[in-house]
């Protein structure tokens, strides 16, 4: 809150660009039926992890035989780099 304005920035990310933009439009809705000027910058694009990538196969093998065990696989929202890179080479296989 500054000057009895308040001031909110929030980073909307999805593994999808679609969810992402709902979510957007969604917090434009609610701030502007208050009044509230509303700005949407651009963000990241999303990225959707493949669970059946070949690397992701690789990896696991190895990680497997090297630790004796399979590895935990997460799908987290945190693959900024890959929304990037996946957004430029569509095609490219990655794991993060």
């Amino acid at each position: 809150v500054e000057q009895g304005r308040f001031h909110l920035c929030a980073l909307v990310r999805s593994l999808h660009d679609s969810a992402a933009q709902a979510m957007a439009e969604r917090f434009q809705a609610l701030f502007g039926l208050m009044g509230a000027r509303v700005k949407v910058e651009n963000g990241y694009p999303g990225w959707a992890p493949n669970p059946d990538s070949p690397l992701l196969a690789t990896f696991k093998a190895r990680h497997a035989a090297l630790m004796g065990h399979e590895p935990e696989v997460k799908v987290i929202h945190a693959g900024l780099e890959c929304g990037i890179l996946g957004s430029k080479y569509p095609h490219l296989d990655m794991i993060s």
